[in-house]
């Protein structure tokens, strides 16, 4: 096409960056049937190399200002969490109508226990036509059989005609069947992943204008913000990573599983076994939140159970970091630490301050000499609170002192 982008694909590739669908939907797809195929080794050494036209050149991770987060900068690795402890209940939520999974398994139970007749009337029995009333009946939040009967007024019609002892094994069956969807969903939704979180931003100003983030991730202002170069070419953990990265769908609805598709797990061992589809299915809400949540801009690294299994503390080695910029109210004490580890590894710091007339930040540059300096200053100011005019007057001489010798250092 005519304003297409250089790609090494074809435009209706999911690889190649002028595809106009859901890459990450194709992506997943494929990789969790290769993942059955090929293995987890053999599919990560391929869709490695999936990714290299959709991934950005560099993200942004917020952090507050704790001894986890600077163990992290210090030896080089980004932490991995439970989306369980994210601050959005709804994070990585996997979806299923709770109703329909009980039609299903009322009709399979009925079945199966021989409750269903072909007679035309019978109290301790469910006729065929009472069967198929049930199975055409509408669930709430069904995309379907919008005129007919609800599945609850359908089934309360019913039973009002049927004896003490069918009524007794039809409470059974959908105690059961709540029982059963509970206990599935719970299984799905505690399949282990980690997650660690960044923001991708388009340049420098787009960080400084997210307040909101700074606020929510960086503890107030108080923490910082790690920017990382996504360069894994000599990282041990490179197919792992490169895998693992996905934009965050943002979206009005959960990811859904349906009712037929967990009805049809079945359990071994008292474990569930989840089949490709539901893994899928899994994946992708790991992926999928809220549109009201869109301006953090957000991607993440999934790493499955088995990946964690290689890391200490679910801890990973990620690639360099590129810059730190400090929040506009970081603890000197913080402030001084990064800058002298920034000066060690040629990392650069930025200090963020509030703008006097907009609602966003601004950035400098700041480095051991600009630090000093800044502390110098710091400590001038703190003499208007010595009333004596000889101790502030001496204190004043030993800070001239110290800024004569800073000066002589550069």
């Amino acid at each position: 096409m005519l304003f297409d982008k250089q790609s090494n694909f074809l435009r209706t590739d999911y690889r190649s960056r002028n595809f106009k669908g859901d890459w990450t939907k194709h992506f997943i797809d494929d990789y969790i049937d290769s993942v059955s195929s090929k293995g987890i080794d053999k599919t990560q050494a391929i869709f490695s190399e999936f990714k290299s036209e959709h991934l950005p050149t560099d993200l942004y991770k917020f952090m507050p200002p704790t001894i986890y987060s600077l163990a992290n900068i210090i030896q080089g690795t980004i932490h991995l969490s439970s989306p369980k402890v994210f601050n959005d209940p709804f994070d990585s939520y996997l979806f299923v109508n709770e109703k329909c999974f009980e039609k299903k398994f009322l009709l399979s139970k009925l079945k199966e226990q021989q409750l269903v007749t072909d007679i035309e009337e019978s109290a301790d029995l469910l006729t065929t036509k009472e069967y198929w009333e049930i199975y055409y009946s509408r669930c709430e939040g069904e995309k379907k059989n919008f005129n007919r009967k609800s599945f609850w007024s359908t089934i309360y019609e019913i039973s009002k005609g049927k004896s003490d002892y069918f009524q007794r094994q039809f409470n059974y069956i959908i105690t059961d069947a709540r029982n059963a969807c509970n206990s599935k969903m719970k299984s799905l939704r505690d399949t282990v992943y980690r997650i660690s979180s960044f923001s991708h931003f388009s340049d420098e100003e787009e960080l400084l204008e997210n307040t909101t983030m700074w606020s929510h991730y960086a503890d107030n202002h108080r923490g910082f913000c790690v920017k990382y170069k996504l360069d894994f070419e000599h990282s041990d953990f490179r197919e792992i990573l490169l895998c693992g990265l996905f934009p965050v769908r943002y979206r009005a609805k959960t990811e859904e599983i349906t009712a037929n598709q967990l009805f049809n797990l079945k359990e071994k061992n008292n474990e569930l076994i989840i089949d490709d589809n539901v893994k899928k299915k899994i994946l992708k809400s790991h992926i999928t939140k809220s549109r009201f949540w869109s301006y953090e801009k957000e991607w993440r690294l999934i790493l499955s159970q088995r990946n964690c299994c290689l890391l200490y503390e679910n801890n990973i080695i990620f690639p360099k970091i590129e810059a730190i910029y400090l929040g506009s109210r970081v603890d000197k004490s913080i402030e001084k630490l990064l800058v002298q580890f920034g000066e060690m590894y040629n990392i650069q710091i930025f200090k963020t301050k509030k703008s006097d007339y907009k609602f966003t930040l601004s950035a400098y540059p700041i480095d051991n000499s600009s630090q000093k300096s800044n502390e110098f200053f710091y400590k001038i100011k703190k003499m208007d609170s010595i009333k004596n005019k000889e101790d502030r007057q001496n204190l004043l001489s030993v800070l001239h002192k110290e800024w004569f010798e800073i000066e002589k250092v550069d």
